[in-house]
């Protein structure tokens, strides 16, 4: 006679729990790898945005030290690394309205732009400057010294060839 052991015991997990429980942890690690990957890339598009803004700051920093009589001024610079493209713009305020009693206020715009994954980005900076106006004498006696210096220089270049 033969008899059929219906009530078998496993003593593992079949083929298919299997699966299941690896499509359930490959799905959460998919998950997190993805999330880690998200923070990861906005950290490092926030340092290229906070350096570039850097960069805009020194450029007007430097704009707003150049204390020179030109009504307008712009120029452009491009740098490597991140990619940017840097413009800057410079006028005269007119003396007019409430800069009436105050004039030689220069507006300094500098804009920023670089292209990213998403499209074209931009970034501006403005600052104002005064320059303070100079007295008669004060202009007189820089003359005086350019051209003591300059006398200086020609003698100096005379007496040694």
């Amino acid at each position: 006679m033969i008899h059929f052991n219906l009530h078998r015991q496993n003593s593992g997990f079949s083929f298919v729990e299997l699966m299941i429980a690896l499509f359930i942890i490959s799905t959460t690690l998919s998950a997190l790898f993805n999330l880690q990957n998200a923070v990861f890339s906005r950290l490092v598009q926030s340092y290229y945005r906070a350096t570039r803004i850097l960069l805009l700051k020194k450029t007007l920093m430097e704009r707003m030290f150049d204390i020179s009589d030109q009504e307008q001024h712009e120029g452009s610079e491009k740098i490597k690394d991140p990619s940017t493209d840097i413009v800057w713009k410079e006028h005269k305020i007119p003396a007019h309205g409430s800069y009436e009693y105050i004039g030689n206020l220069y507006r300094i715009h500098v804009t920023g732009s670089w292209t990213t994954m998403l499209g074209k980005r931009t970034e501006d900076v403005i600052g104002i400057r005064f320059n303070q106006p100079e007295e008669p004498q004060e202009s007189q006696e820089k003359e005086q010294k350019k051209e003591s210096a300059e006398k200086t220089k020609l003698k100096t270049s005379k007496e040694h060839p």
